[in-house]
This record gives C-alpha cells, sequence and structure tokens, in this order.
C-alpha cells in the first residue's frame, strides 16, 4: 500500500495513468480502516507517513470526501479516529466543506468529540483552517471539560501570521483575561507567533500587562511574544518593562526577557540595558547566562565597554558549554579595535575547549578579529585545530586562516590549505579553497593551481564553485591554458552556482587572452536557463571588449527581462543600436 501511495503521489493528476482513479479509491479505503482502529496512530503509522508525503493524493476529491464522510460517521470513536488522522497527516489545505465539518462536530454533545474537533486544525495549512483554530478556541473558552480547553490550547499555539485577522486579534486578547493560565498562556503565545503584524498599541499594552500574570508561564509567553515584534515596538515602556522581567522569579521568564532584549536595535542599548544584562551574566540558571550573552553580542559596538568585554571574558569560564559558545560569538562581534591581546589570549584558550561548539566559536571569532601574519600564535593556535575531530571546527579555522592575508611569508598556512583541500567534509574543502583564492598571483605556485584545478572535479558543487572562483582571482594575470580549459568545462556544471562563477572568471581574463573558444563559450552562457549564469556571461563580454567585429551576438536574443542593460552594452559595441 505504502509503494501505491507513492506511484499516485510520483502520478500526481495523470489520470491516463491505468488503474488511477481505483487506485485512489483504494487509498481512500484503508483511511476507513484506520479510522476505525481505536489505536489509528499506533497501528497504521506507515499509513500516517505515506499520506503526511503526499500532499496532492490528499487534495482529491475521493479522499477528502471519505473524510467527511468518515467524521459523520454514527459511530463516535470512528469521528474523534478520522479527527486524529486529520491532525497528523498534516493537510496542506482543506475545503470549505472539511473545515464546515469539523466546526460543527465543535458542536457535539459528547465531549471527546469535541476535544478531537479542537485538536484537528492544528496542522491543517491556509488561513481558513487557521480562523477554524480560533473557532475551536472560541468554543472551549465556554467548555466545562478542561480536556477539550486543554486541546484548543494547543491548536491556539500553532497558529501562524496568516491568521492576523481582527477576529482573530480581538478574541486572543479576551483570552489574555481568562481565568484558566493555559488559555491565557495560549493567548499570549498565538499573538507571538502572529508576530510584528499584530503589534498594536492595544496588543503591546496587554502583553506588558501579561509580563505581571500570577502563573510564570503567561509571563514567559508574554515576553516571548514581545520578542517576536522585535524593534519595531522598542518603546522605554516595553524596555523598562523588560528590565523588570529581568529580575522575574521564574528563570524562563528572565531567559524570554533576555532574548527579547537582544532582539531590540542595537543602536538604542542604553546603559541600563547593559548593566541588566551584564547582572544577568551571573545569573543561577544557564539559559539566563546563554541568553545575556548573545543579548550582548548583538549591541553596538561602539557600546562594548571594557566592562562588558571583561564580563564577557569571566564567561568564557562557564560551566555550561552553550554559555561559553555564546560569549565567544560575542566577543567576535565587538570589531578588530576592540581585540585587545587579553580578549585573542582567551580565545586562543578556549580552541582548546572540550565542546566542539565553543572551540568552532573561537575560530570564528579570531577570524573577525583581525587576525594577521603579524600574530603567529594565533595562525599557529587555528592551524592546530585544522586537525580537529569535528568539521565545523575544521570549517571555521580554515576561514579564519583565509583573512589572514595568506602569503610567500606564510608557506605553512598555505601547506596547510592545500592539505584541507582533501578533508572528508565539503564545508571544509570549501573554506579551504576559498583562502587560497585570496593568496595572490605571485604566491599561486604550480601546486595550488593545482590543487584548485582538481577541486574543480569535487563531488560537491559548494567546492567546484569555490575553486571556480578563486581560479577567477588568480587566473587575471596567470590565464594559463590549463586554467582557461578548467574554466570552460566548468561552464557545463550541472550546478547554477558553478557555472556563474566560471562565467564570471572568464569574465575578468585579460581581453588578449579571449581566444574564439572563451567567445563561444561565453555566447553559448547567454543562453543559460539561470539568469545569474546569464549575468555573468554578459558582463564579462561587455568588461573585456573581446566581442567587438563578432556578428555571432546578433543572433541573440536583444532582450531578457533579467538582463536588459547587459544585453544593450553588448549590442552597442557591436554596433548594431
Amino acid at each position: 500500500m505504502q509503494l501505491l501511495i507513492r506511484c499516485l503521489e510520483e502520478a500526481g493528476s495523470d489520470d491516463r495513468i491505468t488503474r488511477h482513479g481505483p487506485s485512489i479509491k483504494q487509498s481512500s479505503k484503508w483511511l476507513e480502516y484506520a479510522a476505525k482502529d481505536t489505536h489509528v496512530v499506533r497501528s497504521f503509522p506507515w499509513l500516517i507517513r505515506s499520506l503526511r508525503h503526499s500532499p496532492s493524493l490528499l487534495r482529491k476529491t475521493v479522499v477528502i470526501c471519505k473524510l467527511i464522510d468518515l467524521l459523520h460517521h454514527s459511530d463516535r470513536d470512528v469521528t474523534m479516529q478520522t479527527s486524529e488522522i486529520i491532525e497528523t497527516i498534516h493537510l496542506k489545505e482543506a475545503t470549505q466543506q472539511l473545515i464546515g465539518t469539523l466546526q460543527n462536530i465543535l458542536g457535539d454533545v459528547h465531549y471527546s468529540v469535541r476535544q478531537a474537533a479542537a485538536r484537528a486544525p492544528c496542522n491543517i495549512g491556509g488561513s481558513t483552517a487557521a480562523l477554524l483554530a480560533i473557532k475551536a478556541f472560541l468554543t472551549a473558552l465556554g467548555e466545562e471539560q478542561e480536556s477539550v480547553r486543554w486541546s484548543a490550547r494547543e491548536v491556539l499555539g500553532s497558529i501562524g501570521a496568516s491568521a492576523a485577522a481582527p477576529e482573530v486579534i480581538k478574541t486572543l486578547l479576551t483570552a489574555l483575561g481568562d481565568v484558566h493560565y493555559s488559555i491565557r498562556h495560549a493567548a499570549a503565545k498565538g499573538l507571538g507567533k502572529i508576530g510584528v503584524s499584530t503589534a498594536t498599541s492595544e496588543v503591546i499594552k496587554a502583553l506588558l500587562a501579561a509580563l505581571s500574570d500570577a502563573h510564570f508561564s503567561v509571563r514567559h509567553a508574554a515576553a516571548k511574544a514581545l520578542a517576536y515584534m522585535r524593534a519595531s515596538v522598542a518603546t522605554p515602556e516595553l524596555t523598562k518593562a523588560l528590565l523588570t522581567a529581568l529580575g522575574d522569579a521564574h528563570f524562563s521568564v528572565r531567559h524570554a526577557a533576555a532574548k527579547a532584549l537582544g532582539y531590540m536595535d542595537a543602536s538604542t542599548a542604553s546603559p541600563e540595558m547593559i548593566n541588566a544584562l551584564l547582572a544577568a551574566l551571573g545569573d543561577v540558571h544557564y539559559s539566563v547566562r546563554h541568553a545575556a550573552a548573545q543579548a550582548l553580542g548583538k549591541i553596538d559596538v561602539s557600546t562594548a565597554t571594557p566592562e562588558v568585554i571583561r564580563a564577557l571574558l569571566a564567561v568564557l569560564g562557564d560551566v555550561l558549554y552553550s554559555v561559553r559558545h555564546a560569549a565567544a560569538q560575542a566577543l567576535g562581534k565587538i570589531g578588530v579595535s576592540r581585540a585587545t591581546p587579553e580578549v585573542i589570549r582567551a580565545l586562543l584558550a578556549v580552541l582548546g575547549d572540550a565542546h566542539y561548539s565553543v572551540r568552532y566559536a573561537a575560530a570564528q571569532a579570531l577570524g573577525k578579529t583581525g587576525v594577521s601574519k603579524d600574530t603567529p600564535e594565533v595562525i599557529r593556535a587555528l592551524l592546530a585545530v585544522l586537525d580537529d575531530v569535528l568539521y565545523s571546527v575544521r570549517h571555521a579555522s580554515a576561514k579564519a586562516l583565509g583573512k589572514t592575508g595568506v602569503s610567500k611569508d606564510t608557506p605553512e598556512v598555505i601547506r596547510a590549505l592545500l592539505a584541507a583541500l582533501g578533508d572528508a567534509h565539503y564545508s571544509v574543502r570549501q573554506a579551504a579553497a576559498q583562502a587560497l583564492g585570496k593568496i595572490g598571483v605571485s604566491t599561486a605556485t604550480p601546486e595550488v593551481i593545482k590543487a584548485l584545478l582538481a577541486a574543480l572535479g569535487d563531488a560537491h558543487f559548494s567546492v567546484r564553485h569555490a575553486a571556480a572562483k578563486a581560479l577567477g582571482k588568480l587566473g587575471v594575470s596567470i590565464g594559463t591554458p590549463e586554467i582557461i580549459k578548467a574554466l570552460l568545462a566548468a561552464l557545463g556544471d550541472e550546478h547554477f552556482s558553478v557555472r556563474h562563477a566560471a562565467a564570471k572568471a572568464l569574465g575578468y581574463m585579460d581581453a588578449s587572452a579571449a581566444e574564439p573558444e572563451v567567445i563561444n563559450a561565453l555566447l553559448a552562457a547567454l543562453g543559460d536557463v539561470c539568469y545569474s549564469v546569464r549575468h555573468a556571461a554578459a558582463k564579462g563580454l561587455g568588461k573585456t571588449g573581446i566581442i567587438t567585429g563578432t556578428s555571432q551576438c546578433a543572433a541573440r536574443p536583444a532582450f531578457d527581462e533579467k538582463l536588459t542593460v547587459d544585453f544593450s552594452v553588448i549590442l552597442r559595441m557591436i554596433d548594431i543600436l
């Protein structure tokens, strides 16, 4: 049956396929078998999985009608099981009739049926389903059965931006005053998920009030909602409320408040905010320290006082790796001007951290703080972690080394990057190729060129792309037949980014190196399916002046909605316009 469903999904709407109609009916019959099983999700996991990955099959009228019929079944258990199926198969969209049927079931006399119907809209896509979720919530507000109210709470948490209608907002604001904390929590969560579009003065006022709710989960949801709304509502009143929430009794509220402060416009960071976040770096709960370190990493560099830097350096020794990671990241964002010897020493120390994410953040930070060939101790440390057991650390190290101004004075760096071109992980090979592209023509030894040419045949497109870019930078003056031949071959690569890099690289070549083969290849690239490749080819032909006197462009279209300007340049050059 799984194979049949997969074949039907592959066939899509092609009704010409033999037994297409009967096969769809057979699939819908299995829905009926499942709905009549008391433990549908446990008994038919394969069916749920297959249908979840078959959106076109779930749009078929036969399937939708079968679901509606089962919802109308005289046996309440079948109705409940069908509601559960609808919840778990993640319908991308639903017909008005199916939505209407679920809405009617919300009025069933039996609470367990209402509960199942209240949960069903959770994973249905589209604004209509979102409004049904609100309807389920509205109905549940008057429920005596807490289980139904709880189901509605989960539905409410699934609402997204598509539900940002006045009726929805009004309902959620009303729910913020519900007697039960779980409903208030769900309402605040719903407002946050809808996002910036709900950030009216009325909504902000209600969420600020919810920051003082008696239950921590409501305060937490309100702080998170305010975080989702970002800097568009960063008023002094809001900032003050979030700073107060940083002192909340429950860690989850303090954590959400710190995150919300981190989302605010970096240029608005007041001394009061910075002091509060510095204090939060000493919080008893790791998640608060982590959020505070992240927030401090987002503030304007000009406000990164020595006190802030000292506090972040201290947190590099935190017992929790996630806090150390956030501190290292924050230090990487303070800029070259603030990268004191003390900062560099501290980052070098955590390059040997027990957790890979800290080593990764430290390598990244060192790459951003202005490492150069004049800091041999940094280069030695980065070379050491090029052999790290985790690919992400090796990748960050290779990227950082690429920013050191690699030159003939650092042959050990070039050797290490050449070795990294053979790394087991593509991201490391990509970073190494990118770094080698920055070494300069004078340092581009035959060994470097040979390695980059080999990388043009890498299994991963991102490595081939980086190699093509690197060769383009080195080939401006070198322009050897071997490089040109390799770049011409790359113009036929299966991935557009590689073709784009190759076309761009060929455009960098000196006009004197433009053989007819190069001209013809770039002309052919003007017909590429990807606009970025056509753009690079057109710019390349326009830059070098290599097409003067050729009439081959006359056969090319004079209009491309993405490239009108470039084609005009080319046509002018051959006196067609």
